[in-house]
């Protein structure tokens, strides 16, 4: 997999890096930024499911119950 890949928003192609990525339970996760910041001037972080069809990523929503799987990914991250 690339450390990048690009989405679209409000008619533009907006370029994201991948920071980390994880299987659990069968369902492959994704942490990464789209180099916009918070009110802060942090980067912000984004998570979703994906998969992987012919190279092309597909993003899928995260159920509640496994934000606790993200949260502790994150965690271990930066440890």
């Amino acid at each position: 997999m690339k450390n990048s890949f690009y989405i679209k928003r409000n008619n533009k192609n907006i370029k994201c890096n991948i920071l980390y990525t994880f299987s659990y339970n069968k369902d492959n996760f994704m942490i990464y930024n789209d180099g916009s910041l918070d009110d802060e001037g942090f980067l912000n972080v984004f998570a979703n499911k994906f998969t992987i069809n012919n190279e092309e990523i597909t993003l899928l929503p995260i159920e509640n119950n496994e934000w606790n799987i993200i949260d502790n990914a994150w965690e271990n991250i930066y440890e």
